[in-house]
């Protein structure tokens, strides 16, 4: 695997061919990692993991370690209060 240098136009998650994840294989790795997590903490199986919620808790945790507000915007919402 080869070290990106971090600019805005690299993808965070690029596929092993370099071209952005599709929607569809962010949804399904995410639902892959959410099964696999419940052997080891079963209340998750009880929830609807989708990337939303991810993005969501993040922010959440963000605002409550007093992370400026600019900075949650990294999340895709327009404010915090929408998060």
């Amino acid at each position: 695997m080869e070290e990106r240098s971090g600019g805005p136009e690299e993808r965070l998650f690029p596929t092993r061919r370099g071209t952005p994840l599709s929607t569809d294989a962010v949804e399904w790795l995410v639902k892959k990692y959410a099964d696999a997590a419940v052997p080891h903490c079963p209340s998750i199986g009880a929830k609807h993991i989708t990337p939303h919620v991810l993005r969501h808790t993040s922010a959440m945790f963000l605002r409550e370690a007093g992370v400026d507000i600019s900075e949650a915007r990294i999340f895709g919402q327009p404010q915090l209060s929408a998060a």
